[in-house]
């Protein structure tokens, strides 16, 4: 039996070698004639061939296509073909920051050459590593967010994505962090966790974490850490990051801001988030260097701190509009919305952009539809993608998505009426706060507490036991297990 099968095996190789050195032309005649053998001795003849041979003929005869595409055959061929290796070069368009291209590469009189076509190409973030396993290629990078993107592809089949995954720290649901200020103690501010228990929004019992500052005023929250911002009596900036789920705090240098206005609360701009090219932690302070509300011209300055140093230093990139306290970080990027009471006239775009790996501001569209009136858009955090809340309507609130980031391209995620059962009146006081459990979206409405939305029920009230007063707030926040720790620095 052995022999025998050895024999057909020599024969199926010689029979395999011969179809695959046949011009194009000859191949309909020749599969037609090999129809009359027996399936089986198809499936073995074939199972033996190169993958760019096999490709070949699948696009010759309908019956050896689908032999050729069932998973069975594919599974058997990587086993008995002698197949040789393909070189697959990963290329990176310089003018297109997240494409890659993949293209195969032969020896051509002594010379490695390039496919003049590109096998596959996608988007990646940040290429970080490849490599292959029985004819699947992997690529790998890193996420705006810190997470894994992997893209799974069979490069000489051209498809270009076989499977994606992406692989997180963890799937942590948001936890809502409040700051929260004792009446009694003037410079004390305190964090607690808020959850929902039984329909009800409740503070932790126990404060996470407890510091000094001169006076709040603004926070944020990226990839687990939570920062605080407030002037001091000097007229400079102190900034707080926290891991609150770990208890750990940390006060960074003073920002030395040279503003003409130290103590006006608009005068500053924050932000914190995560340089996926550094694999740092990086502080922005935007501050007034001078202003002339009549017209209305300013001068700005930008500072950056990175987690770990000991100073703050000065860039010359500068926004070219005022900026709202409180920004939004995703894809690498912080965002704002341009302070709406210090224009005459509305922009061509109202959302400013700070790249944390080149330090440098841009301006990014807005959705099509919107109102003059700036104070009623709100930038939000929807899952790792930018968010636009839209009030500009009493009887409704737009979501708007921004899915494409390279492209820059809105879609409306979510029309929300606020006239019906919710009875809201006015919706100029609402703050959309960000994710909550299960891809709901929460709300705060000044006088009416706080509102939950989802997508299958709509816009529900909840009842709440947090007060938020005067130099208080709330934001939604993914912990994590960073420890700020390790960025003290001596």
């Amino acid at each position: 039996m052995s022999k025998y099968y050895e024999t057909n095996k020599a024969q199926a190789v010689r029979i395999g070698n011969g179809l695959s050195s046949l011009p194009k032309e000859q191949l309909p005649d020749i599969i037609n004639s090999m129809d009359e053998h027996p399936l089986d001795i198809i499936f073995d003849i074939l199972s033996r061939l190169p993958v760019t041979s096999l490709l070949r003929f699948r696009c010759v005869s309908k019956p050896w296509c689908n032999i050729i595409d069932q998973p069975r055959f594919a599974r058997m061929q990587i086993t008995r073909s002698a197949e040789e290796p393909t070189l697959i070069f990963v290329s990176k368009p310089t003018d297109r920051k997240s494409t890659l291209c993949l293209y195969s590469v032969k020896e051509k009189k002594g010379t490695l050459q390039t496919s003049e076509n590109r096998l596959v190409e996608f988007d990646l973030y940040r290429h970080h590593a490849e490599g292959s396993c029985n004819g699947l290629f992997y690529v790998a990078g890193y996420c705006s967010d810190g997470s894994i993107d992997i893209i799974v592809s069979n490069p000489l089949k051209r498809e270009p994505r076989f499977a994606r995954m992406q692989i997180t720290r963890s799937a942590e649901e948001p936890t809502l962090i409040f700051v929260s200020k004792p009446t009694h103690r003037k410079s004390t501010l305190c964090l607690y966790s808020a959850k929902e228990k039984k329909g009800t929004l409740q503070t932790s019992e126990n404060r996470l974490v407890e510091f000094d500052l001169y006076r709040h005023h603004a926070e944020g929250s990226c990839n687990g850490l939570f920062y605080v911002a407030g002037y001091c009596s000097d007229g400079s900036i102190d900034i707080i990051v926290s891991n609150p789920l770990k208890r750990e705090v940390q006060r960074l240098p003073p920002a030395p801001v040279k503003s003409q206005h130290p103590g006006v609360p608009f005068s500053n701009g924050y932000g914190m988030g995560f340089d996926v090219s550094t694999n740092t932690f990086k502080l922005v302070c935007v501050f007034f260097l001078e202003s002339n509300f009549e017209p209305s011209t300013y001068r700005f300055g930008t500072l950056v701190h990175t987690l770990g140093t000991s100073s703050w230093r000065e860039i010359s990139q500068v926004t070219p509009y005022p900026l709202s306290d409180k920004p939004v970080f995703v894809h690498g990027a912080l965002h704002w919305i341009i302070h709406p009471y210090l224009l005459y006239d509305t922009p061509e775009a109202i959302i400013v952009s700070f790249e944390l790996g080149k330090e440098e501001f841009s301006l990014i569209s807005h959705p099509n539809y919107y109102s003059n009136f700036l104070n009623i858009f709100q930038l939000v955090d929807l899952n790792c993608n930018l968010g636009v809340a839209d009030l500009s309507c009493n009887s409704k609130i737009e979501i708007w998505v921004m899915k494409d980031y390279e492209r820059k391209q809105w879609v409306k995620e979510s029309s929300i009426e606020i006239c019906g059962p919710a009875r809201i009146l006015d919706n100029r006081h609402i703050e959309v706060i960000g994710l909550w459990k299960h891809g709901d979206i929460l709300m705060r409405f000044s006088c009416q507490g706080f509102f939950i939305y989802n997508q299958n029920t709509g816009l529900r009230p909840t009842n709440s036991s947090i007060a938020l007063l005067f130099q208080s707030g709330i934001s939604s926040h993914r912990g994590s297990l960073i420890s700020v720790s390790k960025f003290m620095t001596v």
